[in-house]
């Protein structure tokens, strides 16, 4: 069995973390590539060490069951019901008798004890993926250490809630979900661009594409539309400063609004793709997120709101009936 090792992302002081692990690799970091770190099997702080060696567990060499290797019989193994995890590994990698022996290192001033085959194994985990193979007997030591290790999580969401921990024990299943549910995601959000693009026709489809897309503005095709908004809704990387999911997620929200029936949502998106033609046209500025009305510099008009809702709520006021009229006829002679 294979069994994969990344490490958890975790913020320096120093800047030395900027980084972040993608697909089990550094991107963004500030450090060179290809660092490690190395590990030994920790002390739990009672003459052991931690790697649960002194528990007990069923006994798989009983009368009937495994056959034990010549070694290691006639010494009342198979009469047992439970064996220490020690004694399972030890008979599993046929070596001898407390060749495991889980105690921890002490160091001597005089006359060193010497380290014992535990005590001198040195793990070694990459910044990006490492694979332990159990089919590896010392590899298999070092997995049944990380489950009792506080710096090898079991799972990445342990590894997040965890101040200790470095590194976390991988999940391919995990990552297959995560990839079936961003595939099934992509999959609903086209098959709602496809309803929108054979529904609305000509300034309605351009100025739901202007909603979502901020890099459509001005005069475009129909087709040029078609094809921005699909590499905006299919695009993996960043795109416009926005993330995969930060793009599904505002392509969703545009979508309900303007495929909604009730009046208030039908003026709201009307409202909010006429205020984006007023600022890709440069008659409203929303510099620092406060709408300006530019050729009303220095009125009472200027301010048309400090967010977008306020502006919009500026908007459907019929008090303001005629300063929109009055927008409406900038914008005409500005197309």
């Amino acid at each position: 069995m294979k069994v994969k090792i990344r490490p958890k992302f975790t913020e320096s002081i120093q800047g030395r973390n900027q980084y972040k692990i993608i697909n089990g690799k550094r991107e963004g970091t500030t450090k060179a590539p290809g660092g490690t770190t190395t590990l030994f099997i920790g002390d739990r702080g009672d003459g052991k060490l931690n790697i649960g060696f002194d528990k007990m567990r069923d006994n798989p060499y009983k009368k009937g069951g495994r056959r034990l290797p010549s070694n290691w019989r006639n010494k009342g193994i198979e009469e047992l019901d439970e064996i220490s995890v020690q004694t399972y590994f030890e008979i599993k990698h046929n070596v001898k008798e407390d060749y495991y022996n889980p105690r921890a290192y002490v160091l001597r001033k005089h006359n060193p004890e010497p380290r014992t085959f535990l005590q001198q194994q040195k793990i070694v985990l990459k910044d990006g993926t490492t694979v332990f193979d159990t089919d590896n007997p010392v590899h298999e030591l070092f997995v049944e250490y990380f489950k009792h290790s506080k710096i090898v999580a079991n799972s990445r969401e342990e590894a997040d809630a965890s101040q200790s921990a470095r590194f976390y024990v991988f999940d391919a299943g995990e990552e297959a979900e995560t990839k079936l549910s961003r595939t099934e995601i992509l999959e609903n959000t086209i098959a709602k661009w496809v309803e929108i693009k054979n529904v609305f026709l000509g300034d309605k489809l351009y100025n739901f594409a202007i909603l979502v897309d901020p890099s459509i503005k001005g005069q475009i095709s129909p087709t040029a539309i078609k094809i921005k908004m699909n590499q905006f809704i299919t695009d993996s990387g960043k795109l416009h400063n926005m993330t995969f999911a930060q793009r599904i997620e505002k392509f969703n929200a545009i979508y309900e609004l303007a495929t909604a029936k009730d009046k208030v949502s039908k003026l709201k998106f009307q409202n909010s793709s006429f205020l984006q033609n007023l600022v890709n046209h440069r008659i409203v500025s929303d510099y620092q997120n406060t709408y300006r009305w530019i050729t009303k510099q220095g009125s009472n008009l200027e301010i048309l709101g400090r967010d977008e809702e306020e502006v919009l709520d500026w908007m459907s006021n019929t008090d303001n009936k005629k300063y929109m009229e009055e927008l409406k006829s900038e914008l005409t002679a500005r197309i």
